[in-house]
């Protein structure tokens, strides 16, 4: 798996349905320490597997397959991009399996440390962020170029060419802009089959031991 990689709703709600457990932190705890004041901070991490059963229940609660979805898309429709975590620091932190769980953060750009890094570092930082291979973001013709995807982007990976915007090669395909593109006139396409989704895929569920 690509390190520091965002993963698109489609392949979320595949690995949520095959969870075992699916637990909601009751906070954010990047955001709760900054002070966050952009972001709400009850928007805390999911974590999925048996592992995250193992979360103290004054610090995280139980959530359906159905709310742990509403959460993703709470997340998404605030623009914070879904995140894939699998730290040895956070499974300690918690007192977890490493080896059973996968956390899923919603990072925000104020108060994560790899949000801030590739939005004001240099451009190292963000070649240090890949695509997921099979995975492709364009513009539609819908597109009236009204320029709000370009203020989304945090990878400056947007270019408006009159009349319409265009998607870079600095597409990470994290899939904010989709998100808040009001004439809906971006679209992401998966490749399902490919070998490396279905890699992708592989890597993950063997890393957090969730089907």
């Amino acid at each position: 798996m690509p390190a520091n990689s965002f993963l698109p709703r489609q392949l979320l709600e595949t690995l949520v349905e095959e969870s075992s457990s699916r637990v909601v932190m009751n906070s954010c705890l990047c955001r709760t320490v900054e002070g966050c004041n952009h972001y709400p901070l009850d928007l805390g991490c999911l974590f999925l597997g048996d592992g995250a059963d193992q979360i103290h229940s004054s610090m995280a609660h139980n959530v359906s397959r159905q709310e742990a979805l509403a959460h993703i898309d709470r997340g998404m429709a605030l623009s914070l991009s879904p995140t894939i975590i699998h730290s040895w620091f956070d499974a300690t932190i918690l007192g977890i399996d490493y080896k059973k769980m996968l956390g899923i953060c919603f990072c925000c750009p104020c108060c994560c440390t790899l949000q801030g890094s590739v939005t004001y570092g240099p451009d190292s930082f963000q070649e240090s962020v890949k695509p997921i291979p099979g995975i492709k973001v364009e513009i539609t013709s819908d597109c009236i170029g009204c320029g709000t995807c370009l203020e989304t982007c945090t990878f400056n990976a947007i270019e408006m060419h009159s009349p319409a915007a265009i998607i870079t090669s600095r597409c990470k395909a994290c899939g904010r802009c989709i998100e808040t593109c009001p004439q809906q006139a971006i679209r992401m396409e998966i490749e399902t089959n490919s070998s490396d989704i279905q890699h992708l895929l592989m890597s993950i569920r063997s890393r957090a031991q969730i089907n």
